[in-house]
């Protein structure tokens, strides 16, 4: 009996005490639905930063114009030495250039003899001085003297190890580029049957009037965008090149035919002694002297060796690595693309919406397309020309002395101690 009371007061205690956990839940959850639903409102509205009021319209913000860009010339210069320069605005319908306007340049240059040429121009002088850091430095135009001047303009000037070279009168210094793909005819008279196969040959004709020598440091085409192919593809190397046509010289079509009649005739010299009759024996050896001396003889003036003559026109022909282009000259070389870098299909071009470019609509569609030059021009997209001015420094000849400075000997008097006597009897 006492049992079940204290069971049923137990179930009692254990019911008062979820209804009371229950009933504190439900004020809590009502607590944080009244200040969400007080909160909220206030948060979701935009509340706008005070700015300051500078266009008389309530919370405009002002944003900083773009400098303008002048062109300097000369564009460049060495340390050590003065120069009158001429500063001009690209847009001629700019007048900010008033008899206020002060330039400043860092690095230590000095400006002097500041006068208006134009609304849109002006003149000073310069001087660079010896230690002056070579690089570009940015001239700054200010509306007037001082630190309280505003910045209206700049213009870039080089700060070169050697000074610009003369161009022709009324260019502006500039590098250009004509290209185009070869056919592949072309490619194989010239540089072999495994180039023609693997390769594009592009050549290029290079102009420099920039007044420096130009150094060419690679070549690279940015495809199309229908390519999906956003880095630039370099072109091939000279030396993976020529590894290709090496390869021909060794295991090509010739090299493996002219190598079997070579061996052959070696074979059939050595099983000679196995012939025993007299009539069979004298047949096999003249048959062996046969294909050993005018067989072999024959088939090398048939079929000759062009690979010597095919890696001469690549040496002479290619862009090899450092190749400098002149002031005020032009070369003509040559570069290579593998054709699995573009992918071409052989009927790729037939939905091509320029027909214009055939003679009749039968020959775009038997036309190869993988080999077609005009079409590997499209594919090919922009060219790209990285190169840079050449700086001639002056070398320095370091020579490393002996560590410790000079040896000196040691007095006569220390040696003589340490010689024994009979040493001293034959001194």
């Amino acid at each position: 009996m006492s049992d079940m009371l204290v069971d049923s007061h137990y179930k009692v205690e254990k019911k008062t005490m979820m209804t009371n956990f229950c009933r504190m839940m439900t004020y809590r959850v009502t607590a944080i639905l009244l200040l969400l639903h007080v909160t909220l409102p206030a948060a979701a509205y935009p509340v706008t930063p005070s700015l300051p009021n500078v266009s008389g319209e309530p919370y405009a913000i002002q944003q900083a114009k773009p400098y303008a860009v002048y062109d300097v010339s000369p564009p460049s210069g060495v340390p050590g030495r003065a120069y009158p320069i001429n500063i001009i605005s690209h847009d001629p319908d700019r007048t900010d250039i008033t008899e206020k306007t002060a330039i400043f340049a860092p690095g230590g240059i000095s400006v002097s003899d500041v006068r208006i040429v134009t609304s849109n121009g002006l003149s000073a002088k310069i001087t660079i001085p010896d230690d002056t850091p070579l690089g570009r430095v940015q001239l700054l135009l200010k509306d007037k003297d001082g630190t309280t001047g505003k910045i209206i303009g700049v213009a870039e000037f080089d700060v070169t190890s050697v000074a610009q070279s003369p161009i022709p009168p009324g260019l502006d210094p500039e590098v250009d580029i004509m290209w185009g793909v070869m056919a592949k005819d072309v490619v194989r008279h010239n540089f072999g049957k495994k180039i023609a196969k693997h390769y594009y040959g592009i050549q290029l004709g290079i102009g420099n009037n920039s007044g420096f020598d130009l150094q060419i440091a690679s070549v690279g085409f940015r495809l199309p965008l229908i390519t999906n192919i956003k880095n630039i593809v370099p072109t091939n190397s000279y030396r993976a090149t020529r590894g290709t046509l090496e390869r021909q010289q060794e295991l090509g079509g010739r090299a493996f035919a002219l190598n079997s009649l070579k061996t052959a005739g070696i074979l059939l010299t050595s099983f000679l002694p196995f012939w025993h009759a007299v009539g069979p024996a004298a047949n096999a050896a003249r048959f062996a002297d046969i294909l050993n001396g005018p067989v072999v003889t024959g088939f090398e003036r048939i079929v000759p060796d062009t690979i010597i003559s095919n890696l001469t026109r690549l040496d002479d022909q290619t862009l090899r690595d450092g190749l400098i282009v002149k002031n005020n000259s032009q070369i003509r070389t040559t570069v290579f693309v593998a054709k699995q870098l573009l992918d071409i299909a052989r009927d790729e071009g037939v939905s091509d919406n320029a027909p214009t470019r055939y003679l009749r609509e039968e020959n775009k569609r038997n036309l190869d397309y993988r080999e077609d030059p005009q079409y590997v021009n499209l594919r090919l997209g922009e060219i790209v020309l990285i190169g840079q001015p050449i700086k001639y420094l002056n070398r320095l000849q370091v020579i490393k002395t002996a560590e410790g400075g000079p040896v000196t000997p040691p007095p006569i008097e220390q040696i003589l101690r340490l010689l024994s006597k009979e040493q001293k009897g034959n001194l």
